[in-house]
């Protein structure tokens, strides 16, 4: 391989790490951003909280009650 081949896949690898690196990075503030405005909109729509509080305990609240109990039990059972 040539020297100029070498710089080009060199410079070609490091690229494609920091478009990387930046898309995860642009992925994990955009979701930080939406969760922010979620959390302060349900704060200053109580009303709405209760409905979504409402919405998810009819239909995952049985599923995840038991889902907590298990994980309990297994927590007892590593640490007795």
């Amino acid at each position: 391989m040539s020297l100029k081949q070498s710089i080009y896949y060199t410079t070609v690898d490091s690229n494609m790490v920091g478009m990387t690196a930046g898309l995860y990075l642009a992925g994990t503030d955009s979701t930080a951003q939406t969760l922010y405005w979620i959390f302060l909109y349900l704060v200053l729509y109580p009303d709405i909280q209760e409905k979504i509080h409402t919405e998810i305990i009819q239909h995952i609240g049985k599923i995840f009650n038991s889902i907590m109990f298990e994980f309990v039990l297994h927590l007892l059972h590593l640490f007795p």
